[in-house]
């Protein structure tokens, strides 16, 4: 289900993608369920929680190329509970939040990254925003080497984003 979810987003059926994330979400809390009532042997919560996690993950990417900003935000916190939930942040987690910053906007981001359980370990990408933000985060040296490195990611995620609009642009009108 979820590479069909992908795949779907991928080629632009966002309706059918949608439907196919539902589809999984509704069975990963049916899982859940079934689970904390004890009547799943192998269960393993770090895999049902990462599933989860890449399921919003792109259903995120979607919204933002449909431009549903208030879908983006809901799946936005519902990564965020994720995160805090695992023991490792993925590095795809920290692209796809990036991605998202260009929708929200980078001060609504990081505002929901301040609210989330997620705050701490992601302060790194938080200060990045701030950073471009034009504000000055008081952090340690670590931490603003990381989001130095991140500030060069969400560059480059921009500059994708934009090629991603002039493509859609020309096929447009062509």
């Amino acid at each position: 289900m979820s590479t069909k979810s992908a795949i779907l987003s991928v080629q632009g059926s966002f309706q059918e993608h949608r439907a196919a994330g539902e589809e999984l979400l509704n069975r990963l809390d049916r899982l859940d369920r079934r689970a904390s009532a004890g009547k799943v042997a192998d269960y393993e919560a770090d895999a049902v929680f990462k599933m989860r996690l890449e399921t919003q993950e792109i259903r995120v990417l979607t919204y933002i190329k449909e431009r549903n900003v208030p879908a983006v935000a809901d799946d936005v916190r519902a990564i965020l509970r994720i995160l805090s939930r695992l023991t490792e942040t993925p590095a795809r987690s920290i692209r796809c939040l990036m991605a998202a910053s260009f929708a929200l906007g980078f001060d609504r981001l990081a505002a929901l990254i301040r609210e989330s359980p997620a705050a701490d370990r992601l302060l790194p990408l938080t200060t990045a925003l701030e950073v471009e933000l034009g504000q000055e985060p008081r952090v340690g040296i670590e931490v603003r080497k990381v989001a130095e490195d991140m500030r060069r990611e969400l560059a480059e995620i921009r500059g994708q984003l934009r090629n991603a609009e002039s493509d859609s642009k020309s096929r447009m009108e062509g």
